[in-house]
């Protein structure tokens, strides 16, 4: 067996357990009292030895209770789950498919399904069996061949690549949406973690993403699009500079899935990222683009600005350097000036005539007496010409 257990109360998380034989319960067995649960997991290709007396190489329990929460359980050669002699099991929001059967309860047992898929087991095609002192109970879920119970379903759930081991649901599929939050019937949600209006039936919900995103650079300017959503009521884009998105993060909401950023600077690594507002909730974001503008002054009749411009000086904050930038359309007299916070002048960088064209001048935080400057937040002015 795969794992037998000794500890009364163990929790099993994030768990592939595959290739297991044994005369029963080849992948999970439990005995006289245990109370335990396995969630996030896979549980695959176990078996039970021939004419074994206990033909099981899912879990197998005896006296006990369990709780399986997103499992998938597939080509187990027995029941995927089996309880016997007055075991109680819970299966939330799972996958059972392609097992000899699918589950089993026997000797005073029973079995609650809930939000689940049950399709492609052999023997049944769906829930499984039991005799005449147990029972199965099934809410919610896709059963092959239907089952009685409140809002199951029987049809293709349409899986992405089930072929493959992909069971995560095609954006099609009749199982999204299609589950409860409310599991105990209390009229509070008990599972929280879905995307929609509903859980899914099945292990892996299916999530919104957007997908696509992309830039294009025309003069100075970034031109962004991304793959429409269908039913998107608006797109959330998100600027920073800041990769983790944790500062400086500047939103803007759109109905079309295209983007024009014209409040850029130079030299300055942006970061944009998109979301997309579906029936009340937000889809994942898109992939995170890197953007810098770079700036190359290269003479020449053409290449005289249009219009008086100051940048933001970068980086920001600095230590010891930062670079300021400006653009000048003619001929003037131009004058830069740090200040500190109280309005006093800690040095003048520039006082004197320059020809039009793209300018730079570095600070170094030091004063006029080129003695350094304490940390602070400083301003700088610019005077060329008539611009102020």
């Amino acid at each position: 067996s795969g794992l037998p257990f000794v500890d009364p109360r163990p929790v099993l998380d994030n768990l592939i357990i595959t290739g297991n034989t044994s005369n029963g319960g080849s992948a999970i067995y439990s005995y006289t009292g245990h109370e335990f649960s396995i969630k996030n997991s896979e549980i695959k290709n176990n078996y039970y030895v021939p004419d074994s007396p206990i033909n099981n190489s899912g879990i197998a329990i005896f006296a006990s209770t369990l709780t399986v929460d997103r499992v998938l359980i597939r080509e187990s050669y027995g029941a995927a789950i089996d309880a016997k002699y007055g075991s109680n099991a819970m299966v939330i929001n799972s996958v059972i498919v392609n097992n000899e059967y699918g589950l089993a309860a026997n000797h005073n047992s029973s079995i609650n399904v809930y939000n689940s898929i049950l399709y492609s087991n052999s023997t049944d095609g769906g829930a499984g069996y039991t005799d005449e002192n147990s029972s199965i109970t099934v809410q919610y879920s896709n059963v092959e061949g239907g089952f009685d119970g409140d809002s199951n379903i029987n049809s293709d759930p349409l899986f992405t690549d089930a072929e493959d081991g992909d069971f995560t649901l095609q954006s099609t599929s009749p199982c999204i949406d299609a589950g409860t939050a409310d599991i105990d019937g209390d009229g509070n949600e008990d599972i929280s973690n879905y995307f929609g209006t509903a859980p899914d039936m099945g292990a892996y919900e299916f999530y919104l993403a957007v997908t696509g995103l992309q830039y294009t650079i025309e003069n100075a300017s970034v031109i962004l699009d991304w793959d429409p959503i269908v039913d998107a009521e608006f797109y959330k884009i998100e600027r920073s500079i800041d990769a983790e998105f944790t500062t400086d993060v500047e939103p803007s909401v759109l109905q079309t899935n295209t983007h024009t950023d014209i409040d850029l600077e130079w030299d300055t690594e942006y970061f944009y990222r998109v979301s997309a507002y579906v029936s009340g909730l937000w889809a994942d974001y898109s992939n995170v683009l890197s953007v810098t503008l770079e700036y190359v002054n290269i003479a020449g009749a053409n290449d005289i600005p249009t219009v008086y411009k100051v940048h933001q000086n970068h980086p920001n904050p600095f230590n010891p350097v930062t670079t300021l930038r400006y653009e000048l359309p003619q001929d003037a007299m131009v004058n830069i000036t740090i200040y500190d916070m109280m309005g006093r002048q800690v040095n003048s960088l520039v006082n004197g005539s320059q020809t039009a064209g793209y300018r730079t001048i570095q600070w170094n935080a030091a004063n006029d007496r080129n003695e350094p400057v304490s940390a602070g937040l400083y301003l700088y002015t610019i005077e060329a010409g008539k611009f102020r």
